[in-house]
């Protein structure tokens, strides 16, 4: 197994493609994007490292030293690593579609912000105002337009376009959760208040006469559910 010694995790940024590829315990396609698994030595230990295009997704890396997770089994760790990075990257399908939850909604916005840019070539914004300033404006002539989603220059307008797109679906997404957070409070209140056999029935029931399925419900409507339930004194638990 080949072991590339990594005092931290900004040296395995410094790695190429080709040697990291090259290094790879396991490599997997997690959604378009390519993981590979590797050993970065006793100071990072086991990581798993994201490209897209060749490019490095830097911030999307697992790394079992500098994070939260406490497996010292590489098997255990790599499952581990793939199940939060496809938790945590996204493919253009999954962009387009709406969000139904608001941890959907953050995980995407997040990718959108931090993974999304980095599988391009582009210019960050913030550039402009160090001391490279004449440096920066010859770069720029390369990176004509401006992706203010990404606070970045780019090459192509269709990069543009693409994270406008995703953008805009958050946020109708985001638009349409609270109104339907705010239309099933409102069922909740005025129809169980209006409900005879309220104390008779579990609330799993009462949400049925008014045809809920609290089992249909997502985590974020059932939050909704138990504080509108605790508000008129039903006793949620058995939920």
């Amino acid at each position: 197994m080949k072991i590339l010694e990594c005092a931290n995790p900004k040296d395995a940024c410094q790695l190429t493609y080709e040697r990291i590829e090259e290094a790879a315990i396991k490599s997997i396609n997690i959604k378009g994007f390519e993981c590979f698994f590797v050993n970065l030595g006793q100071n990072v230990g086991y990581s798993m490292l994201v490209f897209k295009n060749k490019r490095y997704i830097y911030h999307a890396n697992e790394y079992q030293r500098y994070g939260y997770c406490d497996i010292t089994d590489a098997d255990q760790l790599f499952h581990q690593y793939v199940k939060e990075l496809n938790d945590g990257l996204f493919t253009d399908e999954e962009m387009k579609e709406m969000s139904y939850t608001r941890n959907e909604y953050v995980q995407k916005k997040y990718f959108l912000e931090n993974y999304f840019i980095l599988q391009f070539h582009y210019l960050p914004t913030w550039y402009e105002s160090t001391r490279f300033k004449e440096m920066y404006q010859t770069l720029k002539i390369q990176f004509p337009y401006l992706c203010d989603v990404c606070r970045c220059y780019v090459d192509s307008q269709k990069i543009v376009d693409q994270a406008n797109e995703y953008k805009e679906n958050l946020e109708k997404s985001l638009k349409n959760m609270e109104n339907n957070h705010k239309l099933l409070r409102r069922i909740i209140s005025e129809k169980i208040q209006k409900e005879d056999m309220i104390k008779f029935m579990s609330p799993i029931m009462l949400l049925s006469s008014i045809g809920i399925d609290y089992h249909d419900l997502t985590e974020d409507e059932k939050k909704i559910v138990h504080e509108e339930l605790r508000k008129i004194g039903t006793d949620w638990k058995d939920c």
